[in-house]
């Protein structure tokens, strides 16, 4: 979607971040709960999804999505679509007036 610069319309219940906050590194869940037993373990950790390569896709994730609700991309976006319509349009145009000539052609040889 990003690449191709779509437009993503959804409802969340949070900002990007938000929503990604539980997908930590290895490293980050290390320093957000340093423990030393089973015990000393905060209980509102318990859903923490802790995986390396998750971490990366996470940031990616949220920097996409932060990007795409930018006032830059949408007005890119709404010029990539306009620019889509004029061309569309310019074919549209052009094949019609094609027709006419030809048709303006026949009427003419059958005299």
């Amino acid at each position: 979607m990003y690449e191709n610069k779509a437009r993503l319309m959804c409802t969340a219940e949070g900002t990007p971040f938000d929503l990604f906050e539980r997908i930590v590194t290895i490293s980050d869940a290390q320093s957000r709960a340093p423990r030393t037993s089973s015990r000393s373990r905060k209980n509102d950790d318990s859903d923490l999804c802790v995986d390396n390569e998750l971490g990366f896709v996470k940031d990616r994730t949220i920097s996409r999505l932060t990007e795409m609700n930018s006032s830059e991309y949408l007005e890119q976006h709404a010029e990539m679509i306009a620019e889509k319509q004029k061309d569309e349009d310019n074919i549209n145009n052009n094949n019609n007036n094609n027709n006419v000539v030809h048709a303006h052609a026949h009427v003419v040889q059958s005299r």
